[in-house]
């Protein structure tokens, strides 16, 4: 049995590690695109690191609070969002090249 999160009000089951907990919260839904730029940048390339990797755990033991308090303020939502900007940019840039390199 995987451990429990509270995740959108409710505490679920992580089976495995795909949420995203604090992005989740500030854009309102698990199936925004911009989550997908995330969870990719942190299977590949976090996960691949040890400092990643520990960054990862510290995350999946720290965050569920943090997108609780976010999730029930929009000014938080609005502030989150704003500061992922920047690094979801730089990941769908990096998308791109790399996309483009395949055809």
């Amino acid at each position: 049995m995987g451990k429990r999160y509270y995740v959108k009000g409710h505490y679920r089951e992580r089976k495995d590690k795909s949420w995203c907990f604090i992005a989740t919260a500030a854009y309102g839904s698990p199936m925004a695109p911009e989550l997908d730029l995330l969870r990719t940048w942190r299977d590949v390339e976090l996960s691949s690191m040890y400092l990643g990797r520990t960054f990862i755990e510290v995350y999946y033991r720290l965050s569920p609070p943090i997108a609780r308090f976010i999730e029930k303020r929009d000014v938080f939502r609005l502030i989150v969002r704003t500061l992922l900007v920047l690094p979801i940019t730089i990941l769908k840039n990096r998308k791109k090249k790399r996309d483009n390199k395949n055809i």
